[in-house]
């Protein structure tokens, strides 16, 4: 196994504690693997058939929890004793490698984390539209994984579920936004300014991770929920434009962007204090040094990626008006707060003057095109 999933699987461990107790909202979250596996381990006794380890519940359903067989071809049985069979475990299948393919029956909801990782010689699986859940890592590193039919079903999809597969990197190459039923689940083939769209409704941890050449983002209002790390170590992310006021994000969601200066968010400051922006127990601590702009809901993407120096209004855009704001402070016509100080010394002198005016006049007219 690699050392990447290695690290992600602890990382697992430490999201699935904090979802126990984090946001208000985390939709069709990673509880459900929680829970189960609980449990599982705890209270409930393995019994084997043709192959399988399986356990059953108070309710009568099944779970699959490991598969000792050798068949490269596996069919999962639908029921086992007259029990039906709904679910399939962590690390089920993981490592085996002679499996090459897998017939999932159509009662089977949730396909756990880890269930296929590392099965390097499984090409092709359908999942059935009985599914709701693939989670974290189900089928990370399936080096030969080239087609997965997705149903509708499905609205949620774990971290890494599909890390490393060829079926990934065939829709990067698609388009930079790989979306599975309103979830973006990969955009770290993404460049320069993006506009998320307006199909996604969910941004997945990790979406976005080590997205180096990212500048700025605009998240739409169709967006209700950012995954923990999902844009952590962008390191050239300058600007985040934030059009849903009652947005939930994830703990780390930004974590390690080093050069992050600006968050346009559209409701008040009312709001983003509240509980449904999700603080993950302290870990938006890192957005401290970052100017907030609330009420910023305008849905023009013009210079997003220049507007954190010089943009005075906090209007999302650099225009004459700065520069008036920029001369009034100079005469003492008006006093700039800490934070427009800032955005207006545009040469970094720790002075806010007549040449930090000129500057900011020298952008509007196109003689400069950043500072």
């Amino acid at each position: 196994m690699s050392n990447y999933i290695n690290g992600k699987k602890i990382m697992a461990g430490v999201l699935a504690l904090s979802m126990v107790c984090g946001c208000a909202f985390i939709p069709n979250s990673e509880v459900f693997e929680i829970n189960n596996n609980i449990v599982a381990s705890a209270e409930l006794e393995t019994l084997t058939y043709d192959g399988f380890e399986y356990i059953i519940y108070d309710d009568d359903t099944i779970r699959i929890i490991q598969y000792t067989g050798n068949d490269t071809s596996v069919t999962i049985p639908s029921e086992i004793d007259g029990k039906k069979v709904n679910s399939i475990g962590d690390s089920a299948f993981e490592n085996n490698k002679n499996l090459v393919s897998v017939k999932f029956p159509n009662t089977v909801d949730i396909i756990d984390k880890y269930t296929f990782l590392d099965c390097t010689n499984l090409t092709s699986i359908e999942i059935p539209n009985s599914v709701t859940g693939i989670g974290i890592g189900a089928f990370g590193n399936c080096t030969s994984l080239t087609n997965i039919e997705i149903p509708n079903s499905v609205t949620y999809i774990g971290m890494d579920a599909f890390y490393d597969t060829p079926w990934l990197k065939n829709k990067q190459k698609e388009n930079p936004f790989v979306i599975v039923n309103g979830i973006l689940i990969d955009g770290t083939t993404c460049k320069g300014d993006i506009v998320i769209p307006n199909s996604v409704t969910y941004i997945q941890d990790n979406a976005f991770c080590e997205c180096t050449n990212l500048t700025s983002i605009e998240i739409p209002n169709s967006v209700t929920f950012i995954g923990r790390w999902a844009f952590s170590d962008c390191i050239n992310l300058i600007n985040i434009k934030i059009l849903n006021p009652d947005i939930c994000i994830a703990g780390m969601a930004f974590s390690d962007c080093k050069n992050l200066k600006d968050v346009y968010y559209a409701g008040t400051e009312e709001q983003w204090n509240k509980e449904n922006i999700f603080d993950g127990n302290g870990y938006l601590d890192y957005l401290d040094s970052v100017n907030i702009h609330f009420n910023s809901n305008t849905n023009d993407n013009s210079n997003v990626s220049k507007t954190s120096i010089g943009d005075l209004s906090g209007d999302g855009k650099i225009s004459t008006d700065d520069a008036l704001i920029t001369l009034k402070q100079v005469v003492g016509l008006v006093e700039l707060t800490p934070e427009q100080q800032k955005l207006a010394d545009i040469d970094k002198n720790g002075i806010v003057d007549s040449s930090d005016a000129l500057e900011i006049l020298k952008f509007v007219v196109g003689i400069i095109t950043e500072f």
